[in-house]
């Protein structure tokens, strides 16, 4: 009879893998958590699910999340990497999470769940700053050049004068 039941045991335990499932391994988080562990649930729901941020209501987020915080902590993420982003990226290579598999910019907006046109926004703003700092730093440039000749004139009208005298 215990054997019976050790072996039903055993059974149904099984599914979870014990190698695989360690509860509070990683410790535990919450529906609150969503900010601190943002980066590491935009990475999982692209990767594993395959959904963008931008293409959820925020209903659907927090579900999507609720998910995140289960496999968080039953620790059955697929990868390391979901648990701590930047640890994972400083451990292969990359550093900053924005930028480990693709460019910088397309990473950093694929990262911060930006759909097509908040994407193309972001680069004509891009533009639009880098463009206006060319223009700042062509009318600094400027200015100084007209103080390096406005003291070249004064070191001139100052020796005329002292010639003068």
């Amino acid at each position: 009879k215990d054997a019976k039941k050790s072996g039903l045991l055993d059974k149904n335990m099984s599914i979870f893998r014990p190698n695989e499932y360690r509860e509070g391994e990683h410790g535990f988080i919450t529906s609150n958590n969503i900010h601190d562990k943002k980066p590491e649930f935009i990475a999982w729901l692209m990767d594993i699910h395959g959904v963008g941020l931008d293409t959820l209501v925020p209903r659907d987020e927090r579900k999507w999340f609720n998910k995140f915080c289960d496999d968080w902590n039953t620790s059955t993420m697929p990868d390391d990497k979901y648990y701590n982003l930047d640890k994972w990226n400083k451990a292969n290579g990359g550093g900053d999470v924005a930028m480990v598999h693709m460019g910088r910019d397309q990473k950093a907006m694929m990262v911060s769940g930006m759909s097509d046109e908040q994407q193309l926004r972001q680069r004509q703003r891009e533009e639009r700053r880098l463009a206006e700092e060319k223009r700042t730093n062509a009318r600094i440039q400027a200015m100084k050049d007209q103080l390096k000749d406005l003291k070249s004139r004064d070191k001139q009208g100052y020796a005329q004068l002292n010639d003068q005298y």
